[in-house]
């Protein structure tokens, strides 16, 4: 990973890339301040065949960032998340050629809530209803 953001930092040398490898988001206040402070989050998995981070995706999806991501194992899982993340095959590829529009505010988090989110929390609250 560490590899990748040098290469992206080397390809867009004009956008501030930041990587957080060491754990020092760890508290949730923390992830959250910094991710307000972002508007794309690039997810890089630590392994070739990971499952979807969807912990840190929901996370920066919430706070209104753009998600870039490369696929994961799970192909039913990144089907699901499709509307709400860019997936890609060529990380490098794509961030040297993202257009950055300074008045967009990639707030897909409304969609997400509204279409993925909270249904969701309903169909958990359902089922423990039910139980």
């Amino acid at each position: 990973r560490q590899i990748m953001m040098n290469v992206l930092k080397q390809a867009r040398p004009d956008l501030n890339i930041r990587a957080v490898f060491d754990y020092s988001l760890r508290e949730p206040i923390k992830m959250i301040s910094a991710l307000l402070q972002c508007k794309i989050v690039i997810n890089i998995p630590c392994y070739e065949a990971s499952a979807l981070e969807c912990h840190r995706i929901n996370q920066a999806i919430t706070c209104g960032c753009k998600v870039i991501s490369t696929r994961s194992a799970c192909k039913a899982l990144d089907k699901e998340y499709e509307p709400y993340v860019t997936f890609t095959d060529n990380m490098v590829k794509l961030v040297r050629e993202l257009k950055i529009d300074e008045n967009d505010n990639y707030d897909i988090y409304k969609e997400w809530t509204k279409e993925y989110a909270k249904p969701m929390v309903d169909k958990f609250i359902e089922e423990v209803k039910s139980s």
